[in-house]
């Protein structure tokens, strides 16, 4: 009995050393078990807001603002709006630890606010590990080119413009805003801002935290560097209301 349960508890450190081995070595094992356990708490959460959503509001779906299969968004208005009325225009950038997540995931919550009597704007960008940083920042900033570009059709006002975010989409979301207000930043970055700072009205960050175990891998993966090297920090941040 003895020999048996040690060569059990041999096989138990032999597979755990393989799977340590296999997230050492790769990026994609950590990857995926978040991206699962992200995509099921998703799931829960837009259930669970579903039935708050109202009905009268439409949605503009799919909008191609690039190139490359992630590079689309979805636009938020109630059905109500006028011809030419432009409105006052939140930009929300999912989370998802940067390698997980869609511009579906908090869509009853869009409604929401856009029944309130914004537009609202929830793009998709391409995450980690199969697009590495600065990917996705080149892509928001994108996104908001396109709906400069395309204001009016969009029911877009330019002039008022809120950037959001929750978790990693709220890291992107303060980075754009750097770009946005801050000429020495974008130009360390190599980015022509899409908007002007006089534009952007607020910033609502959600959900930031350096403390949750996971984020060395979460980065690791954005960054493309190795899971055993240190992550970056950010600064933690609660959620603004902001009236225009």
């Amino acid at each position: 009995m003895k020999i048996r349960g040690l060569a059990a508890a041999s096989a138990v450190l032999v597979l755990a050393a393989g799977v340590v081995a296999a997230v050492t070595a790769s990026p994609w094992p950590g990857a995926l078990l978040i991206r699962f356990v992200f995509g099921r708490d998703a799931a829960k959460v837009k259930t669970a807001l579903e039935p708050h959503a109202p009905d009268d509001v439409r949605r503009i779906g799919n909008q191609r603002y690039g190139a490359g299969p992630d590079a689309l968004l979805d636009v938020y208005l109630s059905a109500s709006v006028a011809d030419g009325e432009a409105l006052p225009t939140i930009v929300w950038t999912h989370g998802g630890a940067w390698i997980s997540g869609n511009k579906r995931d908090a869509a009853p919550y869009f409604a929401i606010l856009a029944a309130a009597g914004y537009t609202v704007v929830a793009p998709d960008y391409s995450v980690g590990p199969g697009r590495q940083y600065p990917t996705a920042v080149l892509q928001l900033n994108d996104a908001l080119r396109y709906l400069h570009d395309n204001a009016e059709r969009l029911h877009i006002d330019r002039t008022r413009i809120v950037l959001a975010g929750d978790s990693a989409g709220a890291q992107l979301t303060s980075q754009l805003a750097a770009i946005v207000t801050n000429p020495d930043y974008a130009r360390a970055m190599g980015i022509t801002p899409a908007l002007d700072a006089t534009q952007l009205k607020g910033l609502v960050l959600c959900c930031v935290s350096t403390t949750w175990p996971r984020w060395t891998i979460c980065a690791a993966c954005w960054a493309g560097a190795s899971t055993s090297r240190p992550a970056p920090t950010a600064a933690s941040a609660t959620t603004r209301v902001i009236r225009l």
